[in-house]
């Protein structure tokens, strides 16, 4: 379509732009991620501080749906899978949340939003396969 989605792994932020005009169609912003300064004056970067609760750590998109992993876990509890995903139109309005009977890292959606394929490495690569509807 003409619309691009921008999502961030540290917090539960996601943008929806008009890849046309450059101009944001949605925006939602969760919260902010929970950072520290470098000790380093030198340095000018910013580290995640280890309760930070993470936001979407994968996404898929198809022409009428925005699939969104949701983890909103700290470091300690393995921030980076979930079973919980948020299903959006690309306004950015809530369709549903779907629950998977597992967690897992990464996730990608057919076409025709049917199939949802999700993947999880616990020492190997895993692959399941979800049927939507």
């Amino acid at each position: 379509g003409t619309r691009i989605l921008v999502t961030s792994i540290f917090s539960p932020f996601f943008d929806i732009i008009d890849s046309k005009r450059l101009s944001i169609i949605k925006r939602s912003e969760g919260w902010a991620p929970s950072t520290m300064d470098s000790d380093d004056p030198n340095v000018l970067t910013t580290a995640v501080k280890e309760d930070n609760r993470f936001g979407y750590i994968s996404s898929s998109v198809t022409d009428t749906n925005i699939y969104l992993l949701f983890s909103g876990k700290k470091f300690s509890e393995n921030p980076y899978s979930s079973s919980i995903i948020h299903v959006l139109d690309w306004e950015g309005n809530k369709i549903e949340q779907l629950n998977l009977d597992m967690e897992v890292e990464s996730i990608t959606v057919t076409e025709d939003n049917q199939t949802l394929i999700a993947y999880f490495d616990d020492g190997k690569a895993n692959i399941l396969t979800y049927w939507l509807n």
